[in-house]
């Protein structure tokens, strides 16, 4: 029974098969196929539209050689394609209809090009023009027996291009496969699939090759509320992964975003290696792990208010360039008017704090930071000095003369900086405070004091970078602070040559970053002093040392020393006094930013030293005064590096007249000296009015 019924069963399937191949055969031709097909897409696409053979296969469906969609031109392709094949249900074909629902698309070519006005070759696409009345079309007979209901599209090998006349885009070269269901209901439509890109070439700055991004998406479209729902994107981008879920509205007018995005935690590396096809980073490495949990709502076209909320978290983010490696570990929240950041930061020995937020980031950003570090290496965070190399022009050619270009910022900023203690070189400071403002392209240091041994450092000051080679002006205080470290810091040339506490004002202006344009517009005042000072182990010390003949004036033991100077068009005036035990000198005169000297001083030598000065000894007895201090005139000219001390013979000359005149007038007043002593209050009468003459006359 069983296998008469099976019998019955085959023979009735022959029957129906045979029955549907016939009808293929005989209604469902080749011709009548690409007509249909030729009319509905002309229609549909208001573009000529060409096509080769077509074949029908009982299994595989309809198969179309070379179809190709032309430009406005009616001449180039727009579209082409080697092959595609439209499947079709099987059961309706025993109600002798065909129901096409399924297109695969192979090895297809588009090009886009966008003209210099900024329109695209696909704007008119659809757009509905005169209908060529004599187009081949069928019948209502004829096509009551055809439907397209694709529900099904796959596209294997679809190669793409991208050419912008108008050269804002950057060019592209690419190939996409798609495997994506269609469903139609009323005015939605519904698509899932998924698609995989392929960059084979993105022109940028560089170019930028072989990048590869698939997404498993899930979307519907409602026409007639302009809304696209975003149901499921799982992003992977050079094995990146990324979610996106949410909705876009007014797509055809004013598109507005509503998407979440998520990004689960992924190494950095993965990261690096993205961004080195666009930038280059062969120089840096990076690691650790980040994270993001965002919102983005807001006007597509208006960048400015797009909103974002979320969290970016940090996890351990190491970057190391050229020997040096920072980690950053913390989160970056974004609200919708505020991006907020809380980092640690760290580098070798060092780490800080830095908290606070950004105003308007996608405009005109307003930002406060604040950063916080309980100990800081500063000689570790600065850029080691280049190497010296010779001038362009000891090379032949010629040094650079442009300043340093004004900024253009809309930024501004604000914030404090404490550290507990930091060590720069030789200077340990404690309780750093700085509080700093920057607004229209002006630093403004409001308040920056830091203690530093015993003493205390201030300073406040002002840069305006919107002005081509800068301008500056500060106001320093400097309080008890070892001369030795300030000198061996900033002036590692004089090392170990300056001691004792130094305390010091000064106030000071310029501009420009060129070395001779900052000589020639600096200016400053202040005033100093010195305690408990010492000079030694340099060429000034030394050079004096020999021009006296006395070996341990090649160091300058002083108790104070105080003066001012005021420097203006590259030259600085002092004026000053230095005093110990055994010595004292008033330098006065001036001193070029270029090292030059052009200093004069009395030096006056306890009788100690007086006696061991034997180069100038005939000079020196002539000017002993009565306790035996030795009273020298010099001129020190030259340079820091090379010195040169002289006497100041008129100077000299004009004492040892004076010294004489009054020793000869002493004696002839002696000569007539009465024992009575009102004739010795008339000598000192006649005396003291002639020693206030010559004092006048040789001063």
């Amino acid at each position: 029974m069983l296998k008469k019924i099976s019998i019955y069963i085959s023979a009735f399937m022959l029957i129906a098969i045979i029955g549907i191949a016939v009808f293929i055969k005989t209604f469902i031709t080749p011709e009548r196929i690409k007509s249909y097909i030729i009319s509905t897409a002309e229609n549909a696409l208001s573009r000529k539209v060409g096509m080769g053979e077509i074949s029908l296969s009982f299994f595989k469906g309809i198969e179309a050689k070379d179809f190709a969609i032309k430009e406005a031109d009616e001449s180039t392709d727009f579209l082409k394609c080697r092959e595609f094949v439209l499947k079709y249900q099987f059961m309706p074909l025993f109600s002798k209809k065909l129901v096409i629902d399924e297109l695969v698309l192979s090895s297809p070519e588009v090009r886009i090009e966008r003209d210099r006005s900024g329109a695209y070759n696909f704007e008119t696409i659809g757009k509905k023009k005169g209908i060529d009345e004599t187009a081949q079309k069928l019948d209502e007979s004829e096509a009551s027996l055809i439907s397209l209901l694709i529900n099904r599209i796959e596209v294997n090998g679809l190669k793409f291009t991208l050419t912008d006349l108008k050269k804002e885009l950057p060019g592209m070269k690419g190939a996409i496969d798609l495997d994506a269901s269609i469903k139609s209901s009323g005015t939605e439509l519904i698509s899932d699939g998924l698609l995989k890109l392929r960059l084979d070439e993105l022109s940028l700055k560089k170019t930028v090759k072989d990048i590869s991004v698939s997404i498993d998406y899930g979307l519907s479209l409602n026409t007639a509320d302009e809304k696209i729902g975003v149901n499921k994107a799982e992003i992977t981008a050079q094995n990146i992964p990324l979610s996106l879920k949410g909705i876009i509205t007014g797509y055809k007018t004013e598109a507005n975003a509503d998407i979440g995005i998520s990004l689960p935690k992924v190494n950095a590396p993965l990261i690096q290696e993205l961004i080195s096809k666009f930038i280059e980073m062969k120089e840096m490495k990076i690691t650790g792990e980040l994270a993001a949990d965002l919102k983005v709502s807001g006007p597509l076209k208006k960048s400015r208010e797009i909103m974002t909320e979320g969290v970016v978290n940090l996890s351990n983010i190491s970057i190391t360039s050229k020997d040096i490696t920072a980690t950053l570990d913390g989160k970056i929240k974004f609200g919708k008017e505020l991006l907020g950041i809380d980092l640690n930061a760290s580098t070798g020995r060092n780490s800080a704090r830095l908290k606070g937020s950004v105003k308007d980031y996608l405009g005109k950003r307003d930002i406060a930071l604040d950063i916080y570090s309980k100990e800081l290496f500063l000689d570790e965070l600065m850029p080691a000095a280049p190497e010296k190399r010779p001038s362009a022009a000891m090379a032949g050619g010629s040094e650079s003369t442009e300043e340093a270009k004004p900024l253009a910022l809309n930024d501004s900023a604000k914030g404090e900086v404490r550290i507990d203690s930091a060590v720069y070189k030789n200077i340990k400071m404690h309780n750093f405070f700085l509080k700093y403002g920057f607004k229209d392209n002006r630093l403004d240091i409001e308040k920056m004091t830091a203690a530093a041994g015993t003493g205390t450092i201030s300073i406040q000051g002002r840069v305006d970078m919107s002005k081509p080679g800068y301008a500056y002006a500060f106001t320093s205080e400097i309080d008890s602070i070892h001369a030795d470290e300030l000198v061996n810091t900033f002036f590692p040339k004089a090392k170990d040559t300056v001691f004792g506490n130094i305390s010091a004002g000064l106030k000071m202006s310029g501009a420009g970053t060129l070395p001779e344009n900052i000589k020639k517009n600096l200016e400053a005042e202040g005033n100093f002093i010195i305690r408990n000072g010492r000079i030694m182990n340099n060429m000034l010390s030394d050079r004096f040392a020999l021009f006296l003949g006395v070996e341990r004036l090649k160091t300058i033991s002083l108790n104070r020393g105080e003066g001012s100077v005021r420097i203006r068009n590259g030259i600085a005036n002092l004026n000053s006094i230095f005093s110990s035990d055994d010595i004292s000198l008033g330098p006065a005169g001036t001193i070029g930013l270029n090292e030059t000297l052009g200093l004069a001083f009395d030096l006056s030598l306890s009788p100690a030293l007086t006696s061991q000065v034997t180069r100038n000894s005939s000079i020196a007895s002539y000017i002993r005064d009565d306790a035996g201090w030795g009273q020298i005139p010099l001129k020190i000219s030259g340079t820091f590096s090379n010195p040169s001390y002289s006497v100041d013979l008129a100077k000299a000359g004009k004492r040892v007249i004076k010294k004489k005149a009054i020793e000869i007038i002493d004696d002839v007043l002696n000569k007539n000296k009465s024992d009575s002593q009102d004739n010795d209050s008339g000598r000192q009468d006649i005396q003291k009015p002639i020693e206030d003459l010559l004092k006048g006359i040789f001063k």
